[in-house]
């Protein structure tokens, strides 16, 4: 069998190491299950989510438009673009 070669900081690998005693498997096996499971469903099995990126001049614009008393709402983005007020 091929070898593979990871870097973690150590934290990680003591924790991650942890874990897999706890639920009675090897970090090898568990490193196997996640690329044998990825290859299977042609994805990474579980969700991966960055931060949204803010755009303070952007936030500020809107809570400013929202604050405005003339703000009607929409409940669509048609109704917003439709709208030749704004």
């Amino acid at each position: 069998m091929a070898g593979i070669s990871i870097k973690t900081d150590p934290e990680t690998k003591k924790q991650f190491s942890k874990f897999c005693d706890d639920v009675g498997m090897t970090v090898s096996g568990a490193i196997n299950l996640f690329m044998k499971t990825t290859v299977r469903e042609n994805r990474i099995p579980f969700e991966i989510k960055g931060e949204a990126e803010t755009n303070d001049e952007c936030d500020s614009l809107l809570r400013d438009f929202e604050s405005r008393r003339d703000y009607p709402g929409f409940g669509t983005a048609e109704e917003l673009f439709d709208n030749e007020d704004f």
